[in-house]
């Protein structure tokens, strides 16, 4: 076992190695494997982001610019995922939905997911994660290694990620050696398997206001558009 890892995590680990668990990043090539297991995805995060609007889910997910990264089991069944937008050239990234299927949750494959995406980003040259969090999901986030304070210059990311009315913005810094997860602080949290990223108190109806341009979620056009959802 890892310095620093859980008995939890530990078990996922070992399906790891065993090779019953697995990870694949997802993009919309419009192949039919690729549609299939998005769609999976698309079901998991509708189901523990309740309120946060179907429309608004499948267009994120089926955007070409956006990106998933799924464990699978057995290398057929999807148990959970992170999506996220890659600004490569900016060397960061963007996550927009994490969440674990409920029947997988807190047994240490959330936080698998998430140290196998900062490995992933490191390869990339991605040394920033930004999301939004409510007051609810602050304590929350800062456990997973984000910070209210934003290092990165505002002018970086202004135009680039999706802005919310009632949320934090958030910043996680992922260090080079994050490969190296045992010597990271931070880096081996054990909420994001109980909890999706993005907590569904935050998606209600009076809070989200989007001020970035909608994405047609199937054939990737850009419209001007500004989505505001009433309260319900």
């Amino acid at each position: 076992m890892s310095r620093g890892v859980s008995a939890r995590e530990a078990a996922a680990l070992e399906a790891e190695e065993k090779g019953e668990i697995t990870y694949e990043v997802i993009t919309n090539d419009s192949s039919i494997e690729a549609l299939e297991r998005l769609c999976t995805l698309k079901n998991i995060f509708a189901a523990q982001l309740p309120k946060m609007p179907k429309e608004y889910i499948v267009r994120l997910v089926f955007d070409r610019r956006h990106e998933a990264l799924v464990i699978l089991r057995n290398g057929t069944d999807i148990l959970g995922g992170i999506a996220y937008r890659p600004f490569l050239e900016r060397q960061f990234a963007e996550i927009a939905f994490c969440a674990i299927t409920a029947s997988e949750q807190v047994r240490g494959f959330g936080t698998r997911l998430m140290n196998h995406l900062k490995n992933r980003a490191v390869e990339r040259g991605i040394l920033y994660f930004l999301t939004y969090a409510d007051n609810h999901a602050i304590g929350y986030f800062q456990k997973q290694g984000f910070d209210k304070t934003i290092s990165m210059p505002k002018a970086h990311y202004l135009g680039y990620i999706k802005d919310y009315d009632g949320g934090t913005l958030m910043e996680c810094y992922v260090h080079p050696r994050a490969g190296q997860e045992s010597e990271i602080p931070n880096f081996k949290a054990s909420y994001l398997g109980r909890f999706p990223l993005v907590l569904a108190d935050f998606w209600t109806g009076d809070h989200l206001l989007e001020r970035s341009r909608s994405v047609d979620a199937f054939s990737g056009t850009r419209a001007r558009g500004t989505l505001t959802l009433k309260r319900r």
